[in-house]
């Protein structure tokens, strides 16, 4: 069962507890790793707060934390990190993360309907096991949150691509366009103290094969 843990346990990967509906192949997923937002390549700092973007675009690192190729549905999983190296608090929240291309907004997608996506793609899934999805998602998703001096937070962010499964062109490689460099990630972090909001960003989201 999953549960909030320390950091620590977090990194344990969880036990095969999502099982298909035939109930005959079992699978794992594993919480992605708490990192300090600066160890990213694509990070930025400002006023003692470093906010990094990891696009998880590659297949099997999907896999890896989702538990299916979300790539393959058209969902682009973003993890977003934030490290407070000030002395005072701030606030971030989903609706100050905006990804776009060009003019065109990329709407982030709700945690029912990726867990929809993901039982999917297994074919089903018994009642418990479902249940224990939306959990697991809930806890990675980002969400409001207060991060104090000395803290980092991290959630993830489920975009629609506009593709699915039944798509009959979904083994086309459809993070192509990023490779031109069209797709940017901009995100506001607020001081709780003085309501200055700190801008991140553009992060391009490039290089992303379907594998």
């Amino acid at each position: 069962m999953l549960r909030n843990r320390t950091t620590a346990l977090a990194l344990i990967p969880l036990a095969a507890w999502l099982l298909t509906a035939c109930g005959t192949t079992p699978f794992e997923v594993t919480r992605i790793p708490q990192r300090d937002a600066e160890v990213y390549p694509a990070s930025q700092s400002r006023q003692g707060v470093a906010v990094a973007v990891d696009a998880i675009g590659h297949k099997h690192r999907a896999k890896h934390y989702f538990g299916a190729p979300l790539t393959e549905a058209g969902v682009l999983p973003v993890n977003l990190t934030v490290s407070n190296h000030g002395d005072k608090p701030v606030r971030v929240k989903p609706g100050d993360v905006l990804l776009h291309f060009g003019s065109r907004v990329v709407d982030p997608l709700p945690v029912a309907k990726v867990a929809g996506h993901i039982r999917r793609m297994h074919g089903g899934m018994e009642p418990e096991a479902a249940r224990e999805l939306d959990r697991y998602l809930r806890q990675t998703a980002f969400a409001a949150r207060l991060i104090g001096p000395g803290e980092t937070y991290q959630g993830v962010m489920f975009f629609d691509l506009g593709r699915s499964e039944a798509d009959p062109f979904r083994h086309v490689n459809v993070f192509s366009v990023f490779d031109a460099g069209g797709y940017r990630l901009e995100m506001r972090v607020t001081r709780r103290d003085s309501g200055e909001r700190l801008a991140f960003g553009p992060f391009a989201l490039v290089g992303l094969p379907s594998r």
